[in-house]
């Protein structure tokens, strides 16, 4: 049988004639709102609730109302649990309002007993045939999943482009992670690789994928803004809470989640996040518990497993995500899929600023040879870049070499954004030793990317690597000093370069 929950401050006499009609239930009291709530929180098998609409006032402000607002928390926290309100004849409009709300059916008081007993057994039966279609659902949908497309070589999966065999065999393993919807996924790969794709893919190919897919950037907010993102508050809760948030857990319920850069997160939001994971419930700031049922899908560029044996990630939450890892390869692994990346990034540019620019072939061969340390991301804004500076709507080898950094016959021309002809006499004589060299002469890589911005430093830098095959022999030809040999290495690693990526 049951468990029943009876929220009712004045049952008094009725209450043997309940016990007797629902003899075989486990019966739970509770005699005003809150101490319901805080029963159901106790005891999650709860199966149903029987609510009186008219009880002391701690939610509403009158008790007439209290009944009301106590099913609206309810219905929040525990949606699958049906709810019968116990009423008088003179409160029918407060019931009518209590069923738009999501009342399963009403009882009036004093309570007969056959009525009564038929009411829980309907809202019983209900429940269950619910939950059993939802369970057909999902084995279907599963069922589906599995048997997809697997013998298509397919070249875009789910917004993923690649024909790759890395990429093919991916493909294979997030349609076969999807159908494990209560297991957990991480993926893993470098910056830029395309990790939120993977995660929507995962979960357009799973049976959730009817629900809502709901994202967040872990390292993007402060802690306190994130954990309210992700647990939702009540208003007045804090400071400038002017009226009440759902969290992203209560957004994404019977869907999913994606943590991006969940690395980022401090122990603290880790041990709170824990509990939401283990527990399937969260408590929003300043508000009551409630339950949801939600797949999480990480991503991060960190190493986690060394970061868990330092203890800069928590052990138990690692375990409890890394039901099923996912690595995707990084761009210069699978060259091949540069062209079919550039066509997609070409045509969207050209459909959102109305052109018709192209690529000649030269110009795509110096992609491909490019190794692309930011991935898909980098490619993608280079694309973008060099639509905006195509002389006559064709983009050409000499124009691609110089956006990527590697060598060209000649210098390419001045561009967009050069200095202004009343450049300051210092500036004027690092152009010249620019002419001699083909370098500028950097002796601060930090004001130079204040100045020029972090593309062209890094595409700088990497163009001296590439030709000097060394960080010393790169400095040279920067005209910096051997001292500040420890400083540049530091940039290096800050920016990603590595010189055995670049020969």
């Amino acid at each position: 049988m049951s468990d029943i929950l009876i929220i009712d401050d004045d049952l008094g006499e009725f209450k043997p004639g309940v016990q007797q009609a629902l003899r075989g239930h486990g019966l739970h009291f509770a005699l005003s709102g809150a101490e319901g709530l805080e029963a159901l929180e106790k005891h999650p098998g709860i199966s149903l609730v029987l609510l009186d609409i008219k009880m002391p006032p701690a939610f509403a402000p009158d008790e007439a109302r209290e009944g009301l607002e106590v099913l609206k928390r309810i219905k929040a926290a525990y949606p699958a649990v049906p709810v019968i309100m116990l009423t008088v004849l003179t409160e029918i409009d407060l019931v009518v309002e209590a069923v738009q709300e999501g009342a399963f059916h009403y009882i009036t008081k004093p309570p007969d007993r056959d009525k009564l007993r038929e009411a829980v057994a309907r809202a019983l039966e209900n429940q269950t045939l619910k939950q059993r279609v939802k369970e057909m659902n999902r084995a279907r949908d599963a069922l589906l999943t599995v048997h997809s497309g697997r013998t298509k070589a397919r070249d875009n999966f789910h917004g993923i482009i690649g024909r790759h065999p890395l990429m093919r065999a991916l493909y294979h393993q997030i349609e076969r992670a999807a159908k494990f919807e209560d297991m957990n996924v991480v993926i893993l790969g470098e910056s830029g690789a395309g990790k939120d794709l993977a995660a929507e893919a995962i979960h357009a190919c799973s049976p959730r994928r009817n629900a809502p897919f709901v994202a967040i950037n872990c390292a993007a907010l402060a802690e306190t803004v994130l954990e309210a993102e992700l647990f939702g508050h009540e208003k007045g809760a804090f400071t400038g809470a002017e009226e009440s948030r759902r969290g992203l857990f209560q957004q994404a319920d019977g869907g999913t989640l994606f943590l991006d850069e969940i690395g980022e997160m401090s122990p603290a939001l880790q041990a709170k996040l824990l509990r939401a994971i283990e527990k399937k419930e969260v408590t929003p700031v300043g508000g009551t518990l409630q339950k949801v049922d939600v797949r999480i899908v990480c991503a991060t560029n960190r190493d986690l497993a060394a970061a868990k044996d330092t203890g800069a990630f928590r052990e138990d939450l690692f375990y409890r995500i890394w039901d099923i890892p996912l690595t995707l390869p990084p761009l210069r692994e699978r060259k091949e899929d540069i062209p079919a990346l550039v066509k997609h990034f070409l045509k969207d540019c050209n459909e959102k600023n109305h052109l018709s620019c192209e690529m000649e072939p030269g110009a795509m061969s110096a992609f491909v040879e490019h190794d692309w340390p930011g991935n898909v991301r980098e490619l993608a804004s280079a694309t973008r870049r060099m639509v905006v500076f195509a002389d006559g709507g064709r983009i050409s080898e000499e124009q691609a070499r110089a956006c990527v950094g590697l060598p060209a016959g000649t210098l390419p021309e001045v561009g967009a954004f050069s200095e202004a002809p009343d450049a300051r006499s210092e500036e004027a004589t690092a152009d010249a030793a620019e002419v001699e060299t083909g370098y500028p002469e950097v002796t601060d890589l930090g004001e130079y990317r204040r100045i020029h911005g972090e593309i062209a430093l890094k595409t700088l830098l990497e163009r001296a690597l590439r030709e000097a095959g060394n960080a010393r022999g790169a400095m040279a030809l920067l005209g910096m000093p051997d001292d500040r040999y420890d400083a540049f290495r530091k940039w290096l690693q800050r920016l990603g370069l590595k010189v055995r990526n670049l020969q």
